[in-house]
């Protein structure tokens, strides 16, 4: 099992799980973001938004792109 979603891997096609993968990696960074600036957190947990996250944001969605582009 991969993170939880394999038990469906057998009724959930190719793209669906890519799709969900792309997505969870997405709704991770964002609870990091969430967790950073409001008082769930006290700026203690999550990540704070730096220089370098354009970066990562513009990677993010280049791959992600890529990936779904791919699968079309």
């Amino acid at each position: 099992m991969n993170g939880g979603d394999g038990a469906c891997a057998g009724e959930l096609g190719a793209v669906f799980r890519t799709v969900l993968e792309t997505m969870r990696t997405m709704f991770v960074w964002l609870v990091d973001l969430l967790l950073f600036y409001t008082p769930l957190g006290f700026g203690k947990l999550g990540e704070s938004w730096s220089v370098y996250s354009f970066i990562q944001a513009a990677g993010y969605g280049f791959i992600s792109c890529l990936g779904f582009h791919m699968l079309a």
